[in-house]
């Protein structure tokens, strides 16, 4: 679940997204957002609530198994699904099975009511066990992105742009009440390839199958999703915004990295190597890359005619990772 986002400047109809951790919300959450700035009790807080002005809805898919699938089948991939109506391609749903075991499912793939998934499933769901979206978003009204002068909405204002807003969702799961924070940045230009689960996994491929009990199913996402944050808080501590760094693979290999460090110190790691150790490895190929992303220009050297050796001619140098 990505909880920051980049909002652009005075553009309407953007929407905010939760992916509700705890399962699919019996009814339509409730949000609020916060300028950070200010305090909570100020008058002009929350500057939006759902509950007066805007959209906010529930994705709508909510579906069950038609027939076994999952571990124990001939292709763990595959999804036999009752309806495969709204199930989307590269979106991620979760599955229930009767005995209280769920996993996150990314699809892959998608016909008429047989989803692939991105990798092989974790447990055996059979007829009935669910599969649902938890994904929830909240559409601010046309009001708050006004960029009329004298009278800017607070997503509208070039005063705010940088800012960092809290959005504070209110939810029910299975008749408990929760609450959940989430972040967005207003921005000119969003920086939209964030590191996904799949590509996780290209980055770091010893990882496969070291998630640990009590989180195995979520493909890591959990760290993934504190790599971000951690990238995105150290590059704002040196006044970089995350949306500024030109090169998006650049980022989501440096997520990458950081998700490792992340891992290791979770306690999970490739099997045979002590997490310690596999966390201290990537905390210094992290630092090393976070160097080269936050200088204003990087070089990189390229052995061309792969002899080992790099000459003068084969180093390499990009363009600026950063956009001053």
């Amino acid at each position: 679940m990505a909880r920051e986002q980049s909002i652009l400047l005075g553009e309407t109809g953007q929407a905010l997204v939760l992916e509700v951790p705890e399962g699919r919300p019996s009814s339509d959450p409730r949000a609020r957002i916060y300028d950070q700035r200010y305090d909570p009790t100020d008058s002009t807080q929350p500057v939006a609530d759902s509950s007066s002005a805007g959209t906010i809805a529930r994705d709508s898919v909510s579906t069950t198994f038609a027939s076994a699938s999952g571990v124990s089948q001939t292709n763990p991939k595959t999804l036999n699904l009752t309806s495969g109506t709204g199930v989307t391609v590269g979106r991620v749903y979760l599955a229930t099975n009767a005995g209280g075991q769920k996993e996150r499912i990314e699809i892959a793939k998608l016909s008429s009511n047989t989803g692939t998934a991105t990798q092989g499933l974790a447990f055996d769901y059979t007829s009935a066990d669910t599969f649902v979206s938890t994904r929830c978003t909240y559409t601010p009204a046309s009001a708050l992105f006004s960029t009329t002068p004298g009278s800017e909405g607070w997503l509208g204002d070039e005063g705010n742009l940088g800012n960092r807003f809290a959005v504070r969702w209110d939810y029910t799961v299975s008749s408990v009440n929760y609450v959940t924070w989430t972040y967005f940045t207003l921005v000119r230009r969003r920086f939209t390839s964030l590191l996904t689960a799949q590509e996780f996994a290209a980055y770091i491929p010893d990882m496969a199958g070291g998630e640990w009990g009590e989180q195995f199913g979520k493909r890591f996402q959990p760290q993934i999703d504190l790599a971000q944050g951690d990238v995105t808080d150290e590059l704002a501590a040196i006044g970089i915004e995350i949306d500024k760094v030109r090169s998006p693979d650049a980022v989501r290999r440096l997520i990458a990295y950081r998700a490792a460090v992340r891992c290791g110190a979770a306690g999970m790691g490739p099997a045979g190597i002590e997490s310690v150790v596999f966390r201290d490895w990537w905390d210094k190929e992290y630092r090393e890359w976070f160097t080269k992303v936050s200088a204003t220009q990087g070089a990189i050297a390229v052995d061309t005619d792969d002899d080992g050796l790099l000459t003068a001619a084969e180093v390499k140098f990009t363009q600026p990772f950063l956009v001053r």
